[in-house]
């Protein structure tokens, strides 16, 4: 049961498939993504999927949602009850589910689903980590039939893995590393994230350059992360733009993602250090995005590890060829659609931008970046191989 799920031609038999998100409409994460996109093509498959959610979509009217969209009730990340229940509570509070905010709403999303799941769904599929542990609890104690999948996307630790059946790695190093340290279960399965490649697909960005003033003939670095120093390494990124040989052509860094605390000191810095060819956009709504990427020649993450970087796999899409930390997971995503380099010696990234914005290196490995985003990380692949898991989770 381990390894790639192979797609079948089997509709499930009509079992009923929960999918949970307890950020969905008030957090923008790849989690968030993940579930309302994953949702949506299930349900073009014909699959009786439900979704439950932790708060509405802005401007829907209402307190239950649709038949097939739930909102639960929750303590919300960023609510004034949460704020100040995080302020109040004891440092143990991690053990009865209320660590972080995050933790927080989590056991309060799972509480609100448990009287809504029961025996009425075969499958819940998430990757909250903290709703897995609790519905997994519940199944075991007889309180809710159906199995649970955690997608695994959040680096969870070996010992927090062994307590689940199933688990769906984002990619197949991922299976082999959690074997090696011991995580068993009855399955594990490795099917990535899936891209639309027909919203998510080269085209012109010149719209979007004219808009933010970034000149026609620029070379234009692309970072979709979230804006912080930890684990996206923002002012690394910075600092290595600087460097960059001058070749003739303005490099430009549009820097697009989530705000944190450290954005404001970011900016400022990276103003300090590129001027005006800093180009900063904040929580971008979504139907944006592919604009954002169709203006840029080169996508850098600084990262060092990545479960699977979702904006890798869009910019791939888009034909924009991806440069990030040379690991086991980046090479299989980005395959030979981008450049794979040491992102901890200085000057490595410098010198890597400068090759591949080259015009000729550019636009082949363009062509190999969009092959490479649909061959492996198309819609119809991926749901082929997430309908397959489901069907061997079903036979047990």
């Amino acid at each position: 049961m381990a390894g790639s799920a192979r797609a079948t031609a089997a509709p499930l038999n009509g079992a009923r498939i929960a999918l949970t998100c307890s950020g969905l409409h008030h957090v923008r994460r790849g989690v968030e993504t993940w579930s309302r996109e994953a949702f949506a093509a299930l349900r073009e498959r014909g699959v009786d999927a439900t979704l439950f959610a932790g708060s509405h979509e802005p401007g829907a009217q209402g307190r239950r949602g649709t038949e097939a969209v739930r909102v639960l009730s929750c303590i919300r990340r960023g609510s004034r009850l949460s704020d100040a229940l995080s302020r109040r509570l004891p440092r143990g509070a991690w053990r009865a589910g209320f660590g972080s905010a995050y933790q927080m709403e989590q056991t309060t999303f799972a509480m609100s689903l448990l009287g809504r799941i029961t025996h009425r769904f075969a499958i819940l599929h998430t990757k909250d980590p903290q709703v897995a542990l609790i519905m997994q609890a519940a199944k075991r104690m007889g309180l809710s039939r159906a199995k649970v999948i955690l997608n695994h996307g959040t680096e969870e630790p070996a010992g927090f893995l062994k307590q689940f059946d199933y688990i769906q790695h984002l990619a197949p190093v991922h299976v082999d590393e959690a074997r090696a340290q011991g995580v068993q279960g009855k399955g594990q399965f490795a099917v990535p994230n899936f891209i639309d490649t027909e919203r998510f697909s080269p085209g012109s960005g010149a719209a979007l350059r004219a808009a933010h003033g970034i000149p026609a003939d620029a070379l234009v670095v692309l970072c979709v992360a979230a804006i912080k120093r930890h684990h996206k390494r923002i002012d690394w990124l910075l600092q290595e733009l600087v460097r960059v040989p001058a070749a003739g052509r303005p490099v430009h860094l549009l820097l697009v993602g989530a705000r944190t605390p450290e954005t404001a000191a970011l900016e400022q810095l990276g103003h300090e250090l590129l001027g005006e060819r800093l180009h900063v956009l904040v929580d971008q709504p979504r139907e944006r995005m592919p604009d954002a990427y169709r203006a840029a020649d080169l996508f850098v993450l600084c990262s060092l590890r990545e479960m699977l970087a979702n904006a890798s796999l869009e910019a791939l899409a888009c034909g924009v060829p991806c440069l990030m930390h040379r690991d086991a997971v980046a090479a299989w995503a980005v395959g030979e659609g981008g450049v794979l380099l040491d992102m901890t010696a200085p000057g490595a990234l410098a010198q890597a931008i400068a090759a591949a914005g080259q015009p000729e290196a550019r636009r082949a490995l363009s062509g190999r970046a969009r092959a490479q985003a649909v061959s492996r990380f198309s819609k119809a692949s991926v749901i082929d191989q997430q309908l397959a898991m489901y069907e061997q989770v079903l036979r047990g």
